[in-house]
């Protein structure tokens, strides 16, 4: 049996990227988890806990935002673009020439570390918010510092989108033309 050979490699590093996401998410979910457990034994080994900074509200929703938002984008949207890359290089046989590649290059290095950088960003700030306001900082002090890590968190996330908006064009031109050819040669057999 004679099978085709077909390559994936976009859809592969998108892949290996969500993998990584993945296993960077369980990383801080054990971070979460993890410090709260030996702390009801009555070790401390995180001065706050991430739990306490997920109750505490206030900054804390920034740490829950950013971890959220990096299950979403880092985990299961870099997922779905790989299926879509896989799509497109398997099912269409789309072989990328240069400016493809280069919009795929913008599509994963501006959403990976738009996505990181963001995410990662946002929970620091969420955490050290809380913990400032934890050791009785007053708020006034302490919304000039948050409001430097907004700026920051704006940047990163444009990275994201103009990183996610690259791909999406790329995406969109490919499906189309595919659409175009399968309506052809369908119009022509029949």
């Amino acid at each position: 049996m004679n099978q085709k050979s077909t390559k994936c490699v976009w859809g592969a590093r998108f892949a290996w990227m969500m993998m990584l996401n993945a296993v960077m998410f369980l990383v801080i979910s054990a971070l979460i988890v993890i410090p709260s457990a030996l702390s009801a034994s009555g070790i401390s080994i995180m001065s706050p806990e991430l739990t306490r900074v997920i109750t505490y509200g206030s900054a804390g929703t920034w740490f829950v935002m950013g971890y959220i938002f990096y299950f979403l984008i880092g985990v299961i949207s870099m997922g779905i673009f790989a299926i879509g890359y896989y799509i497109l290089e398997n099912n269409f046989n789309v072989r990328f020439n240069k400016a493809y590649r280069v919009a795929a290059w913008i599509h994963y290095i501006l959403m990976s570390t738009g996505v990181i950088l963001s995410t990662w960003i946002l929970m620091y700030a969420g955490y050290y918010g809380v913990s400032r306001l934890m050791a009785k900082t007053p708020t006034e002090e302490l919304h000039p510092v948050m409001a430097q890590f907004g700026i920051v968190i704006g940047i990163s996330i444009l990275i994201m989108i103009i990183g996610i908006c690259c791909g999406l064009l790329l995406f969109t031109i490919q499906f189309r033309r595919n659409n175009i050819r399968i309506i052809q040669s369908l119009t022509q057999s029949g």
